[in-house]
């Protein structure tokens, strides 16, 4: 919960940055904002594609909503930087198809997730989606969280 209210405190300490620019220096922000967004967005894309072996459904919907809004920014930036001329019709459309596509399963694959993970009671969720490597065992056989056994003493 730290790291959100620290988040969200710097989120407001940039955006009462920004509300002292003029429109001229924040059309430079923004187009810097806007490459950045796709260059983000194009890296987590690829590390998805090249970092997951078992795809799921969530995953599938992640995969495609990430690349449209690469491709969205992508074609903005250009438009804005190199070409100033409107991105090609095809291009949105593959941006369009994938949002079309991969939103809805995202969606359904969250729903799944949820129901299928969630615990009210405890107000957490399933333990092996929070913990390391270590927890689960895929570390050699080390077990680093777990206390040590003693005889007679029960949890």
């Amino acid at each position: 919960m730290r790291v959100f209210w620290m988040g969200m405190l710097t989120v407001a300490l940039v955006w009462a940055l920004l509300q002292r620019y003029t429109s001229t220096e924040s059309d430079r922000i923004d187009n810097l904002i806007v490459t950045a967004i796709a260059a983000i967005f194009t890296l987590a894309s690829l590390v998805m594609i090249a970092g997951t072996f078992r795809w799921s459904i969530r995953a599938f919907g992640l995969l495609c909503t990430s690349l449209a809004t690469a491709i969205i920014y992508g074609t903005e930036s250009c438009t804005r930087n190199v070409s100033h001329r409107p991105p090609q019709e095809p291009v949105l459309d593959l941006a369009r198809a994938m949002f079309i596509v991969g939103g809805p399963l995202l969606l359904f694959g969250l729903i799944s997730w949820i129901g299928a993970n969630w615990n009210p009671s405890k107000r957490v969720v399933n333990e092996r989606d929070y913990v390391g490597p270590e927890r689960r065992g895929d570390c050699g056989g080390r077990r680093h969280y777990d206390p040590p056994y003693r005889e007679g003493v029960t949890t």
